[in-house]
């Protein structure tokens, strides 16, 4: 999990770099468009699954999910001033955590309850088809984002 946290905060960077060359509908699109295409990748692990195959998918996840935070936290807090910031920051923070919790959770007991009557295997098949439909509902939404560069903010 250590490697997938760094990269995960590396890519928070790269989505953040992504903001001065494109828009964040396509930054957006292009995290949830890996996203769901590495959870749909898990459907390919099996128990002899070499582990640098896993360890892709997982690095897929983990760039994806910083293409898609740091551009959604600019559109939410763009239009606000400095005195807003700090408490859109701190709600943005609370709402992630909470709905984070959330879903790991329902995640983990669809996991458990699956693997206890058909396995490990197909139990983590299911939860990647979750997390892949999850996870392309955000692709579907993305196109409402703005489409414009948000060149206040990024300076260009």
């Amino acid at each position: 999990m250590l490697p997938q946290g760094i990269i995960t905060g590396l890519s928070t960077t790269l989505g953040q770099r992504a903001l001065r060359l494109v828009t964040v509908r396509a930054t957006v699109l292009t995290g949830f468009g890996l996203l769901t295409a590495a959870s749909f990748g898990l459907l390919l692990i099996g128990a002899r699954t070499p582990l640098f195959v896993i360890s892709a998918l997982l690095a897929g996840r983990a760039v994806s999910i910083g293409l898609v935070i740091s551009p959604l936290l600019a559109v939410l807090t763009g239009s606000l001033g400095p005195a807003e910031l700090n408490d859109a920051s701190t709600l943005y923070s609370i709402c992630q955590r909470i709905a984070g919790s959330l879903g790991v959770g329902l995640i983990a007991a669809i996991y458990a309850s699956q693997a206890a009557t058909s396995g490990a295997i197909p139990a983590l098949h299911l939860t990647g088809v979750l997390i892949a439909a999850i996870s392309a509902l955000g692709l579907l939404a993305a196109p409402l984002l703005p489409a414009e560069r948000n060149q206040a903010r990024y300076g260009q």
